[in-house]
């Protein structure tokens, strides 16, 4: 998802209190509301406001690297377990932790896992 898109739209509001959670309606508004730059890559992020719930986010909020402190890790580390190199073998290589590398492998399974289920309801 590029972040830097000026026609970019958010798909839903991400507060689950919202009532546009997980409806998605044409009655449903947002602000755009600024930027913001990452540490990790200086990169301008937008910022938005959910016009019902009033809740901030950012079009980092829908990234898959949402949270991370070492975003770059994830395309080597997706095909390094593609690849059959086991989780130790991956953190040596990449000088993190093995728990690193375990946390970075459920979350790339969880996005593989919802985009398999995405293709298949097209």
């Amino acid at each position: 998802m590029t972040t830097n898109t000026p026609g970019w739209q958010p798909p839903h509001c991400p507060n689950p209190d919202c009532q546009f959670h997980q409806h998605v309606s044409p009655a449903w508004r947002y602000k755009r509301k600024g930027y913001f730059t990452r540490r990790c890559h200086p990169k301008r992020i937008q910022r938005f406001t959910c016009l019902h719930c009033n809740r901030n986010f950012s079009t980092q909020t829908f990234s898959t690297s949402y949270w991370l402190k070492r975003p770059d890790l994830m395309p080597r580390l997706f095909l390094q377990l593609v690849g059959s190199m086991c989780n130790r073998q991956a953190a040596r290589a990449e000088r993190v932790a093995p728990s690193t590398i375990q946390r970075q492998a459920s979350r790339l399974g969880r996005h593989c896992l919802l985009f398999h289920t995405h293709q298949l309801q097209k």
